[in-house]
């Protein structure tokens, strides 16, 4: 009876020893996550446009990641799409001067583990709409001349936004017989009128171009007689 006693006493301590050593494991060290990047789109947009962020995030343990994107100085305020997203789309804010912004992402794993990166963006102002150029009325004198003799073209060009112009004198009706300018792209080139078997008129056109898309036309007629 001793010995059996003794065989469980014994039994019983080993057991409370294996639990012992069970409780006392401690758990495993969580790891933060790592990431790779942010990657920009474009690290250079201009005030308004839109620029696609890229992220990757590894969590070793497992754990489910959040994502919180901020600003960096706050104002002034460009926007997220959604800025609890790995990758985010984000807005530029109106500038009147290039200006530097940090884009800074905290990714979480919800244990008390987080890790951050950063892109830096430039921001340049909007640019300015182009305006075309105007162009006051052509004249020629004289308005009337006989076949083969010259007039004196002129035009007046303006433009608001300083560009250099640019002109184009054609013949546009009747194309044919066709006069001559003596240069098609000054602003006051003179005209030779054709030899013609009749009297008719002649319109003249005058392109004027900033460059940047914009143009404005103008047209002066010439009246040319036949002589026989």
């Amino acid at each position: 009876m001793r010995r059996l006693s003794s065989f469980l006493l014994s039994w019983l301590l080993i057991g409370l020893g294996a639990t012992s050593c069970r409780d006392d494991v401690p758990p495993a060290p969580n790891r933060p996550p790592t990431l790779t990047g942010p990657t920009p789109q474009a690290t250079r947009v201009t005030s308004g446009a839109s620029v696609s962020l890229t992220l990757e995030a590894l969590d070793l343990d497992g754990d489910m990641l959040t994502y919180v994107w901020t600003q960096l100085p706050e104002s002034p305020a460009g926007t997220f799409d959604t800025p609890t997203a790995a990758s985010p789309s984000w807005t530029a804010p109106m500038v009147t001067s290039s200006q530097r912004f940090a884009l800074r992402v905290t990714v979480s794993d919800g244990r008390g583990g987080s890790v951050q990166g950063a892109v830096d963006m430039e921001v340049t102002p909007p640019v300015a709409p182009n305006n075309p150029p105007t162009v006051s009325p052509p004249t020629a004198t004289p308005v009337t001349v006989n076949e083969q003799q010259s007039v004196a073209l002129a035009v007046i060009a303006t433009d608001t936004d300083g560009d250099p112009l640019t002109y184009a004198w054609e013949q546009v009706a009747p194309t044919e017989p066709a006069g001559s300018f003596s240069d098609p792209a000054s602003a006051v080139p003179t005209w030779t009128a054709p030899a013609v078997e009749a009297s008719g008129t002649y319109t003249l056109r005058v392109t004027v171009s900033d460059g940047n898309g914009g143009s404005a036309q103008g047209t002066v007629e010439v009246s040319v007689q036949h002589v026989p």
